[in-house]
């Protein structure tokens, strides 16, 4: 008797190809991919995932191989923001959640408080707050400047000096004024840059797994 469909190994092959793709497409939106739960591996394999990690990341940025909504820049930039913040050494004298706060973009805000609000990173809960107060500020872990604030980022993370707080923007013309990350298009791809000098100045120590994977100013690699 012929056997089925099902027990042809070739036919179960290409099911279980077909649903591992499915589960990384699936993977994306729902959890940014948590680039941080990686200790296990070896240090040469953890930088190699990472580096693949982020590539798929930029690749959905621009529709490469995920459909919208995921190709949204807003999305791919909370996702980003999220995993910031895994590999940022945060001190632990500093108890609470990690909160994320938004100036400027009200989209952004609304995808971190959909999709991470409540998660978890470490055992600190995560906490998003749109348009805080300047009194609030202190009380934030990562504050993202919107285009709308492009003017006031750079006094606002000066102000912030040794806070121990992460400053995002889109404009790597505000790294040395002391926002720490900055988000820039290479050919449509959405890459971010680093400045050593403004996570030094917030008192903050970042991960060397995300060292890899950003533009340092100055870098020759």
């Amino acid at each position: 008797m012929r056997g089925t469909n099902d027990d042809n190994p070739d036919d179960n092959k290409k099911k279980e190809d077909s649903a591992s793709h499915k589960r990384l497409i699936d993977l994306i939106p729902a959890s940014f991919i948590d680039l941080a739960d990686m200790s296990h591996m070896s240090g040469l394999w953890t930088r190699i995932t990472i580096i693949f990690a982020f590539a798929v990341v930029e690749l959905s940025f621009v529709g490469l191989i995920f459909a919208s909504p995921v190709s949204d820049p807003a999305l791919v930039k909370a996702g980003f923001l999220f995993n910031f913040a895994k590999f940022v050494e945060w001190p632990t004298a500093r108890l609470g959640p990690i909160t994320f706060c938004v100036i400027g973009d009200d989209t952004i805000a609304a995808y971190l408080e959909s999709s991470v609000a409540g998660k978890n990173i470490g055992l600190r809960s995560v906490v998003v707050r749109n348009r805080p107060k300047s009194a609030e500020l202190n009380t934030c872990s990562v504050i993202y400047f919107g285009r709308s604030e492009k003017n006031k980022a750079g006094t606002i993370a000066t102000s912030l000096a040794g806070a121990q707080i992460l400053t995002v923007s889109e404009f790597p013309e505000l790294g040395p004024k002391g926002v720490a990350i900055n988000f820039f298009l290479d050919q449509e791809r959405l890459r971010f840059e680093l400045h050593p000098d403004a996570v030094a100045l917030a008192g903050l120590k970042v991960s060397s797994s995300l060292l890899v994977v950003a533009r340092i100013p100055g870098d020759k690699r």
